[in-house]
């Protein structure tokens, strides 16, 4: 499940770096957006 869920976040990071963006701040968003829910993955990896 976990690593599903990785192997999808990369190819959004793919998409978001390979695609031109309307806007800087667009593209900055996304990319935060992106480094947001890699934690939150890494965070569910990790046990308790």
């Amino acid at each position: 499940m976990v690593k599903h869920l990785n192997r999808r976040v990369l190819s959004v990071t793919y998409d978001v770096h390979s695609k031109p963006y309307r806007s800087h701040t667009e593209s900055k968003l996304v990319l935060s957006l992106i480094t947001l829910f890699k934690i939150f993955i890494l965070s569910l990896e990790i046990p308790e």
